[in-house]
């Protein structure tokens, strides 16, 4: 509450602010996909590997290894959605390089031409970024099903009791990741987020040469309009 009896807004509270992508998003699915999932990817792997070598130490062998290759599959499956998405992330700048020496110039001094290439390259990575930042959730979910799998004792075992609650902490902690991303991923959406005219996000309508609508003009519109 502040001093004047209200409640002061919080950003979470609002469905329209999570489905608007924050100028962080990039950085922040930067971090999950190209640094955390691989490593992630490794340590599944990796753990699959301790399982298969020594399963008689372990209750349920195949179902965790089940759930750990699945994890790493679904993990490396961000990793190269986020590659492909990636081709689309770039500057003003990095546009200018490279297309340095290009005849003719697809982005001539005073064109609106490179406004739109920019534009139209956002939109199409916020859309096709989504499958990455999904499998990398799905991935993590996973993951923590594989290590409870690892973590559930044997009849015979003798600290069944600290091994049943190390598999609840697990548990617990998955099903945290679970609900996390099912509240942050709304999907965004015209009608939940109606972007402002003129912001990169707004729908651009690009006309290739000769007014068609239907061929983007510039080699980025076109490699969008043909990845769509």
């Amino acid at each position: 509450m502040d001093k004047r009896g209200a409640r002061p807004h919080d950003p979470e509270d609002s469905e329209t602010s999570r489905a608007v992508p924050g100028a962080g998003y990039p950085a922040s699915v930067h971090s999950a996909v190209n640094v955390a999932a691989p490593m992630l990817a490794a340590a599944a792997v990796t753990l699959t590997g301790v399982v298969a070598a020594d399963e008689i130490k372990f209750r349920w062998p195949g179902a965790a290894m089940l759930c750990l290759m699945l994890a790493a599959a679904s993990l490396i499956a961000s990793v190269q959605f986020g590659f492909r998405a990636q081709m689309y992330r770039f500057t003003e700048d990095e546009l200018d390089h490279w297309f340095v020496g290009a005849a003719p110039d697809p982005y001539p001094e005073g064109s609106d031409s490179k406004v739109h290439t920019l534009a139209v390259a956002r939109n199409t990575w916020e859309i096709k970024v989504r499958p990455a930042v999904y499998t990398y959730n799905v991935g993590t979910v996973l993951l923590g099903l594989g290590l409870a799998g690892c973590l559930m004792p044997k009849p015979d075992s003798e600290q069944s009791g600290v091994r049943w609650a190390a598999m609840a902490v697990a548990l617990a902690l998955t099903l945290g990741e679970l609900v996390w991303a099912l509240k942050l991923n709304v999907p965004h959406t015209p009608a939940m987020s109606p972007p402002l005219e003129g912001s990169p996000t707004a729908p651009v309508h690009v006309e290739g040469p000769g007014g068609d609508a239907s061929a983007p003009g510039t080699p980025v519109e076109r490699r969008a309009h043909d990845d769509a």
